[in-house]
């Protein structure tokens, strides 16, 4: 294989992997479930970007024009923000201590 030919199969092979990786919050979002603890949840989505615990009365809510309603649904919610680029947020709701809902919402350009 040519040195050129190389770059590109070495630079699609890093494409694929940083998409998929496992360190990605996007991809641990994917393994968080209906039913599972906080603790579980926590162990997921890591500390290190978890911002707010929310009660129901602070989840942010949709513009009126949309509806107006919660992020997520939940008598209480946690919420991830990565500030680096591309910027996200992640909120998971919970009733009872379990998760009934999740979002991952990401800034429109």
């Amino acid at each position: 294989m040519t040195a050129k030919r190389h770059c590109v199969v070495v630079f699609l092979l890093a494409s694929v992997c940083s998409c998929t990786s496992s360190d990605s919050l996007e991809y641990k979002y994917s393994r968080v479930k209906t039913g599972m603890t906080k603790d579980e949840v926590i162990s997921i989505l890591g500390k290190k970007d978890l911002t707010f615990t929310l009660k129901e009365e602070d989840i942010p809510r949709a513009p009126k024009v949309h509806g107006g309603v919660p992020a997520v649904k939940g008598e209480e919610a946690l919420q991830w923000t990565r500030m680096s680029s591309p910027r996200l947020t992640i909120y998971v709701g919970f009733s009872e201590g379990k998760v009934v809902d999740k979002t991952l919402r990401k800034p429109s350009l």
